[in-house]
């Protein structure tokens, strides 16, 4: 499953073996390409090995979907200047060829840090069963604000599926920004 498949890679690419942990990650690519999984594993092997991965990407076949997608939710995370350039080009590139991907929509946010991309992500996640899109739609709300709609998507995601993990971390700012709301209201009211 997509799940062994992306937790495996995870182990792998934490030992150094970046071949090992792609090979895996293609296998549940060519199962779900949207699978959210596959992208956070590629977060989790950058925070632990930035360079390592991006080097490693960089040599694979760059006409390989897979490894765009790979590449550009890599260079996605980097600070790096020159990896946010890249990032751009790859995006433009993907854009052309997946009109309505909300994957991509995500990364277009992680790049360029503006909300017409999420907003894009949330008009293109249609299935109600999905958790993932539960989480961008809930994301979306965060950003915007709508701080009710995104408990309810935040509650409606760990309601489809408990085990992901970065639906709790989201919650947990929704609920901070929900408790500042209503403490500031109150100082208002008082003052």
């Amino acid at each position: 499953s997509v799940v062994d498949k992306t937790e495996l890679a995870n182990m792998k690419g934490l030992m150094g073996d970046f071949n090992g942990a792609f090979e895996l990650l293609k296998e549940a690519f060519n199962l779900e390409p949207k699978s959210i999984l596959i992208y956070d594993t590629i977060e989790e092997l950058f925070e632990f090995n930035s360079e390592g991965l991006i080097e490693a990407l960089e040599s694979k076949e760059s006409n390989d979907a897979f490894y765009k997608f790979m590449l550009i939710k890599a260079y996605s995370q980097s600070s790096n200047e020159e990896h946010t350039n890249k990032a751009k080009e790859l995006y433009s590139e993907l854009r052309k060829q997946e009109k309505d991907n909300y994957i991509l929509d995500l990364i277009g946010y992680s790049i360029y840090q503006d909300i017409n991309y999420l907003e894009n992500a949330y008009k293109n996640s249609e299935d109600e069963e999905d958790y993932v899109e539960a989480y961008v739609k809930a994301l979306y709300n965060y950003k915007t604000d709508n701080i009710k709609e995104a408990k309810n998507e935040a509650y409606r995601s760990i309601t489809l599926n408990e085990n992901y993990d970065k639906v709790y971390s989201l919650l947990a700012d929704i609920m901070n920004k929900e408790t500042n709301n209503k403490a500031s209201e109150v100082y208002l009211r008082e003052a």
